[in-house]
């Protein structure tokens, strides 16, 4: 390895690891970043239920495979065919645009199923950070035609069965007024403002409102899929009430939920609890001082939490595929 690679700012996941991939498939064209990487996993003929991952990174930088995403693609070794999605940054589109960019990787993914090996009828969409705001987006606005760009690749079915969103922002409008306007360097937008194009805090209200998850629930409440939804209590960065705002909307439209506090400590006894996530539309983990970002999300143990989640929703019979240990997921020099 050069000393310049060794100089590399970034960590991004080798994909070189895996066995069987489809790498760089483009889902549209308006943007070279309207790619995605497709890993499944080394045995089996499928179809295999899917997880599309989108990155965080304040909706304007990092990519595919960053190292923030990485321990998603443990799910790869658990059956689950694992594709993370690249989509226009801030820089490129402002909001709708990145839910528009996955929802058309969805199409493509679903219109292909048969190629890749695809379970078509079970999509969960999984993300961090903005990525995770992104996520909800995509989950909270199935069938809604107002999030549908029809000029991007495919056409047809861009809607999941799941989300998994980890430190998400609920509404944008409302987590810039709870951390108070912070400029991005020299630049004095912030990053929601430069995804949005404007000062949110300048604005009316309604001018955020398709960046609002827990608005987008409020207008389509029968079409919203079972959500897991994490957040440090730390977190200083997005809010956990962003977290609890969108559970609470959750919960008005059912009694199917349950909130759980867990601890970030290592040397604490992590317990998984099956049958919380049992029938559960909606469930809130609050994670004792976690802060943005914890390396606490990226443990196998929240990761045999999640594929709890995803077992639950796309029916895989452990006892004729019994989850074996989660592989640890190399990473490599990045400068993206």
């Amino acid at each position: 390895m050069t000393e310049e690679m060794n100089e590399a700012p970034f960590k991004a996941v080798d994909m070189s690891q895996f066995k069987r991939t489809y790498l760089d498939i483009p889902y549209a064209d308006a943007h070279e970043r309207e790619k995605l990487d497709l890993v499944l996993p080394d045995e089996g003929e499928g179809p295999f239920p899917v997880l599309v991952v989108v990155h965080g990174g304040a909706w304007k930088f990092r990519f595919k495979r960053a190292d923030n995403i990485a321990a998603l693609f443990q799910a790869a070794s658990q059956g689950y065919a694992v594709a993370s999605v690249g989509y226009r940054l801030s820089s490129h589109a402002k909001w709708p645009a990145q839910v528009n960019d996955v929802k058309a990787a969805i199409r493509h993914l679903r219109n292909h199923a048969e190629e890749y090996h695809l379970d078509p009828t079970c999509v969960i969409v999984c993300g961090n950070s903005s990525g995770g705001h992104i996520a909800q987006a995509v989950a909270t606005t199935n069938d809604d035609i107002d999030f549908e760009d029809c000029m991007l690749g495919d056409s047809g079915d861009s809607s999941v069965q799941g989300c998994f969103s980890m430190y998400g922002v609920s509404d944008i409008y409302v987590c810039e007024h709870q951390t108070g306007h912070r400029d991005d360097g020299d630049n004095p937008m912030s990053p929601p403002d430069q995804l949005m194009g404007f000062c949110i805090v300048a604005e009316p209200e309604e001018r955020c409102e398709m960046a609002s998850s827990v608005k987008a629930i409020k207008r389509r409440p029968d079409k919203v899929p079972p959500m897991l939804i994490q957040h440090g209590t730390g977190d200083v960065v997005v809010p956990f009430e962003q977290s609890v705002a969108l559970y609470e909307t959750l919960q008005g439209l059912s009694d199917g939920g349950c909130v759980a506090y867990r601890s970030a400590d290592p040397h604490k006894e992590y317990k998984l609890l099956k049958d919380e996530l049992a029938g559960k539309r909606a469930v809130l983990e609050l994670v004792e001082g976690a802060e943005h970002g914890d390396e606490w999300f990226k443990t196998s143990e929240n990761m045999d939490r999640f594929l709890d989640f995803a077992d639950e929703i796309s029916g895989i019979d452990r006892s004729a595929h019994p989850r074996t240990p989660l592989p640890k997921i190399e990473l490599v020099p990045s400068y993206l």
